[in-house]
C-alpha cells in the first residue's frame, strides 16, 4: 500500500494504526524495564541487608516477575515470607 503525507493526518488510517501499536509496544517495554530495574534494585540491596541468602530466592523472584503482573514490593513480600 501506498502512503502519503496526509495518512498520517486520519488516525484511521493504516499506517496510523501501524504506528500506534508501535508505541504501544514501545510503551509496554519500558514499563517491563522499569519493573525489572526495581526488582534489581530491591534485591541488591536485600542482599546486601543479608536478607537474602540463596540464590533460589533470586530465582523465585524472578519467576514471579516474568509469571506475574504483581508489584515489586508484592514479590519481594513473597520471597522473604517463604
Amino acid at each position: 500500500m501506498k502512503i502519503s503525507y496526509n495518512d498520517l493526518m486520519n488516525k484511521n488510517s493504516l499506517p496510523v494504526k501501524m504506528l500506534e501499536h508501535l508505541d504501544a509496544e514501545r510503551k509496554a517495554l519500558e514499563r517491563r524495564a522499569e519493573r525489572i530495574r526495581k526488582l534489581d534494585n530491591a534485591l541488591v540491596n536485600l542482599i546486601q541487608d543479608g536478607r537474602i541468602t540463596d540464590t533460589e530466592d533470586i530465582g523465585c523472584a524472578i519467576a514471579w516477575l516474568n509469571h506475574s503482573d504483581l508489584e515489586v514490593w508484592e514479590i519481594v513480600n513473597k520471597i522473604l515470607s517463604e
